[in-house]
């Protein structure tokens, strides 16, 4: 599920289904859950974000024209916490690979 935030950054979600009937955040969809969501950013609109305080998103790479980086699950339901880990979802990312 791509989402627009502004005229610059696109988000796209990646879901699996959860056996949790009432798991729900304000970024999920009832029954799923995205345990990671890849945002991508025009070249300028990523040193923005960089510049701005807090946490920020971990780079999985860039074209000539964009920069893609990723957010991980803050929360997780009880029957994927233990069966996603953290070092998973990365070896999944580490196999994405950007084009022009």
């Amino acid at each position: 599920m791509a989402e627009k935030f502004d005229s610059t950054i696109q988000t796209l979600g990646f879901y699996i289904p959860t056996s949790d009937p009432n798991w729900q955040t304000a970024t999920d969809i009832n029954g799923y859950v995205d345990p990671f969501t890849v945002w991508i950013y025009p070249l300028d609109g990523w040193q923005i974000a960089q510049n701005k305080e807090g946490p920020k998103a971990i780079k999985l790479g860039e074209n000539s024209k964009y920069v893609f980086s990723y957010w991980m699950w803050q929360e997780c339901p009880p029957d994927l916490c233990e069966t996603i880990t953290s070092s998973e979802i990365k070896t999944i990312l580490s196999t994405f690979k950007f084009t022009e």
